[in-house]
């Protein structure tokens, strides 16, 4: 199975990528090409993350999840 991690961030991703049970195949956007920047229009951190997950799985078509900050 394939899950993306929606970030650049090589250490972020290594991180995950230790937590993760074997079948899942990690990939980062990079990995799958995704070079669009996503404009961060939600009031929330949470609903900033939603919002990357969404716009990622509907280019991808591959199940996503994405973290957020300030």
């Amino acid at each position: 199975m394939q899950l993306i991690f929606a970030t650049h961030n090589i250490n972020k991703l290594k991180d995950v990528r230790s937590l993760i049970p074997d079948p899942i195949d990690l990939l980062s956007l990079d990995e799958v090409h995704f070079k669009k920047d996503i404009e961060e229009t939600e009031t929330t951190i949470e609903g900033n993350a939603l919002l990357k997950a969404k716009t990622i799985y509907e280019k991808t078509g591959i199940n996503c999840f994405a973290d957020d900050s300030y």
